[in-house]
């Protein structure tokens, strides 16, 4: 993975209807953050909750 200054320890995690692969996520992000964060991609629902305040982004683009 590629060092970007100042971004270390990104993970983006996200939940995805099925067809959607990891290689597709990793694309997207990588074409709109210009590096590849570490992460997963779980099914519909079945992205862990934390307790506490989470910021939830829906992207509607990725494989369509």
């Amino acid at each position: 993975m590629e060092e970007v200054p100042g971004v270390n320890d990104v993970r983006v995690n996200v939940e995805a209807e099925p067809g959607i692969t990891g290689y597709m996520v990793e694309k997207a992000l990588k074409e709109a953050l210009g590096f590849s964060p570490r992460g997963d991609v779980f099914p519909l629902g079945g992205l862990p909750r934390l307790e506490g305040k989470a910021k939830r982004v829906f992207h509607e683009k990725i494989g369509k």
